[in-house]
C-alpha cells in the first residue's frame, strides 16, 4: 500500500460501537466513540519505507485520538438478540496541488488564450479562425492524455474538461458568427468548380447604389464589432461562474 498514488489523503477517522435489541424497539446504546485527527505530514519518507525505527513508528500512527465510552445497561428481559455493530467512517481531502499545476492552470491559460480572437479585427477570418482551432485541439490533446483511472462515472476530471472544450467552442462560434455578419448576412463567395467566379458589376454613371452598399457595409461591420465588445465581457463572466460552480459543488 506504500507504494499507492492516491488523489485523497486521510485526515479522520471516527468509530462507533452500538448495540441494539433486533426489534429496534428502543434506540441503540453507544459503548463507545472515537475520533481522530491525521497530520498530513507525519510521515514524510512513508513511500518506499521497508525497514527501520522510523517506518515502525509511521506505521503505527493512528493520529490523534479521543474516545468516549457508555455503560450500556443489559435491558434484555424478553429474550431477544441483541446485534451489535462498528460504524467505521474515514474523512478525506482531496490532493489539489498537482490538479491545480497540471490541469486547472494550462486549461485555464489556454480558454483564455481563445479570448484573444475577440480583440483582432472582424476581417481577421484566417487569424481568429487559427487561434479558435488551435485553442480547441490544445484541450482535446490534453483531455485525451489522461491516465486518471477509467470508470464510467463522471469525474471532477471530465466536468472540467468539457466546459473548457466548451467555452472555447463558444469562442470558434463567435467568430463565425462576426464573420457573417460583416460580410452583410451572406457568407462569403469563393471560387470553385462547383460555384462560379464572382463577377465585379460594371461601372455605370449613377453610383447611387454604390453609396447605399457602403453604408450597409459599414453598419454590417460596426454591429461586428459591437458583437465583439459584448463577448469581451460576457466569456469572461461566464467562465468565472463556471469555476464558481465547480469549486463549490466539487471542493
Amino acid at each position: 500500500m506504500t507504494a499507492v498514488v492516491s488523489q485523497f489523503e486521510l485526515t479522520g477517522l471516527t468509530v462507533q460501537s452500538s448495540v441494539q435489541q433486533a426489534d429496534k424497539t428502543e434506540s441503540a446504546c453507544h459503548q463507545l466513540t472515537g475520533q481522530c485527527a491525521f497530520s498530513a505530514d507525519h510521515c514524510t519518507r512513508m513511500r518506499g519505507c521497508s525497514h527501520g525505527n522510523e517506518c515502525a513508528v509511521c506505521r503505527a500512527y493512528f493520529g490523534s485520538c479521543q474516545y468516549s465510552s457508555n455503560v450500556c445497561k443489559n435491558s434484555n428481559t424478553s429474550g431477544l438478540t441483541e446485534i451489535a455493530t462498528l460504524a467505521v467512517r474515514l474523512q478525506f481531502s482531496r490532493r489539489l496541488h498537482r490538479h491545480v499545476f497540471m490541469t486547472f492552470l494550462p486549461t485555464t491559460s489556454v480558454v483564455m488564450t481563445s479570448w484573444l480572437c475577440f480583440w483582432l479585427h472582424p476581417k481577421e477570418v484566417n487569424a481568429r479562425v487559427q487561434l479558435g482551432v488551435s485553442t480547441l485541439l490544445s484541450l482535446v490533446i490534453k483531455s485525451s492524455k489522461d491516465r486518471n483511472p477509467q470508470t464510467s462515472l463522471v469525474r471532477a476530471y471530465d466536468v472540467w474538461m468539457d466546459g473548457c472544450l466548451v467555452m472555447a467552442m463558444l469562442a470558434l462560434l463567435e467568430t463565425v458568427l462576426v464573420n457573417y455578419i460583416s460580410a452583410g448576412g451572406k457568407l462569403p463567395a469563393g471560387r470553385s468548380r462547383w460555384c462560379p467566379a464572382w463577377v465585379e458589376p460594371l461601372t455605370r454613371p449613377s453610383t447611387a447604389w454604390v453609396e447605399e452598399e457602403e453604408n450597409n457595409l459599414h453598419s454590417a461591420e460596426r454591429m461586428a464589432a459591437r458583437v465583439d465588445f459584448f463577448a469581451r465581457i460576457v466569456f469572461p463572466v461566464m467562465f468565472v461562474a463556471f469555476v464558481i460552480g465547480f469549486f463549490t459543488y466539487y471542493g
